[in-house]
C-alpha cells in the first residue's frame, strides 16, 4: 500500500458559507510546474483521474507522502477558476473566493508530458454554458520552450459545435515568457474570439452555447519539451446561481 497524505476542503464564499453545487474539476499540478503530480487517489488508495471532480464544492483526493507540496488549478461550480500554489497536505480545510466576482481568468495547464505532439487534448476541464469568453487578453505563458513548435486552444472539436482552434491558433512555444493571441500583424486570435469590421479583425466575446463544451490544446508536429499555462478572461453565468452562492 502506498503511503499517501489527503487533500480535503471545501470552497466556500468569502463569508465561509460553501459552495455546495455541482461541477468543477481540480488538477493537481508538481509544485512550480504544469505537469500533473504523477499519481493521485481516492480515499480507498484507487488511482483516479487527474482533473479531479469536485463534488458539491469539495475536492479530496491523496497523493504520495513523498510529495511536499502541489499546484492546484481548479475550475469552480460556479464558473469561476482558482488557482493555489504550494499546497502542503492537510494545511487547509477550505478555500475562500468571491461569487460575485463576474469576472474570472482562467489558467490551464499544458505539458507536451499530458499529450501527443499533432493530436488534440481534452484538459478536463468544461465551461458552464451561458459564459463569456473574452478575446481581449487571451494568450499562453511558456514555461518550457520548444524551438519552431506552437498550440492551437479551443473547444474540443469532437463536441457539438466544437473549435479546435476557436480561441488561439498556432502561439509560439519557442520562447519563454507571456505570449498573446492578437488580431495585428500575425493573426493568432481564434475565429471564435475575432470579427470583421470594415477590413480589419478586432477581439470579442463568446458565448458558450453548449452544455459544458470542453477546452481542449493541441501542441503540433515534433512537440517534445513545449511546457506552460493557457489563460482567458471569462465572465461568468449563472447569475441565479451565484446568488444562493453568494
Amino acid at each position: 500500500m502506498v503511503s499517501t497524505r489527503a487533500i480535503d476542503f471545501q470552497l466556500c464564499n468569502s463569508q465561509g458559507k460553501a459552495i455546495a453545487f455541482s461541477g468543477g474539476v481540480a488538477q493537481i499540478c508538481t509544485a512550480g510546474s504544469p505537469d500533473k503530480t504523477p499519481t493521485v487517489y481516492d480515499i480507498n488508495q484507487a488511482v483516479i483521474a487527474n482533473p479531479v471532480a469536485l463534488v458539491r464544492g469539495r475536492l479530496y483526493c491523496e497523493v504520495p507522502k513523498a510529495v511536499g507540496s502541489v499546484d492546484i488549478y481548479m475550475s469552480t461550480p460556479t464558473g469561476h477558476f482558482v488557482v493555489l500554489k504550494g499546497v502542503v497536505p492537510g494545511d487547509r480545510q477550505e478555500v475562500r473566493y468571491d461569487p460575485l466576482d463576474l469576472m474570472s481568468t482562467w489558467v490551464i495547464p499544458f505539458s507536451i508530458s499530458d499529450s501527443v505532439a499533432n493530436v488534440e487534448k481534452d484538459t478536463g476541464f468544461d465551461f458552464v454554458a451561458g459564459s463569456h469568453v473574452h478575446g481581449i487578453a487571451s494568450g499562453i505563458e511558456v514555461t518550457a520552450t520548444d524551438a519552431a513548435i506552437t498550440i492551437n486552444y479551443g473547444t474540443l472539436s469532437t463536441e457539438s459545435g466544437g473549435d479546435a482552434d476557436g480561441f488561439g491558433i498556432a502561439l509560439s512555444c519557442a520562447t519563454a515568457g507571456n505570449v498573446g493571441a492578437v488580431t495585428v500583424g500575425t493573426d493568432t486570435l481564434g475565429a471564435l474570439l475575432k470579427e470583421v469590421s470594415g477590413t480589419d479583425l478586432v477581439p470579442k466575446s463568446h458565448i458558450v452555447t453548449a452544455a459544458n463544451p470542453s477546452i481542449s490544446y493541441t501542441l503540433l508536429v515534433a512537440a517534445d519539451t513545449a511546457k506552460g499555462f493557457i489563460h482567458f478572461n471569462v465572465t461568468v453565468a449563472k447569475i441565479s446561481a451565484l446568488a444562493a452562492a453568494a
